[in-house]
């Protein structure tokens, strides 16, 4: 297995929510998908989310049903002929400012700007 850092701009697309226990806790696991391009050229990119990006995904689905513009950092994680970005962040671009407070997943709060 190999890893490397990644950044990715684009649409974000949701394919599955998973629920995995963790202890007496369930935690959601989200499989999705960052389109950069075209996917005949190579722009359609598989995510897989936990932790706090993923219950901020999950409160930014429920509040803003379009399609979201997303900037991605995570690591690019491959076995095999497989390969996915593990999402380590995920920041929502472009909502509404009534949602800016939640459009980060390292939990800090952004004021709108007058």
């Amino acid at each position: 297995m190999s890893n490397n850092i990644v950044w990715l701009q684009g649409f974000f697309e949701i394919e599955c929510i998973e629920t995995m226990p963790l202890g007496k806790e369930q935690f959601p696991v989200i499989h999705a998908w960052v389109h950069t391009d075209q996917e005949w050229e190579g722009g359609k990119h598989p995510l897989l989310i936990s932790g706090k990006p993923a219950q901020i995904v999950l409160e930014m689905s429920q509040n803003c049903p379009n399609t979201p513009e997303v900037l991605i950092n995570g690591r690019l994680l491959s076995r095999g002929n497989r390969s996915w970005v593990d999402v380590k962040r995920i920041t929502f671009l472009g909502i509404p400012i009534g949602l800016q407070g939640i459009s980060e997943s390292n939990g800090r709060q952004h004021k709108p700007t007058k």
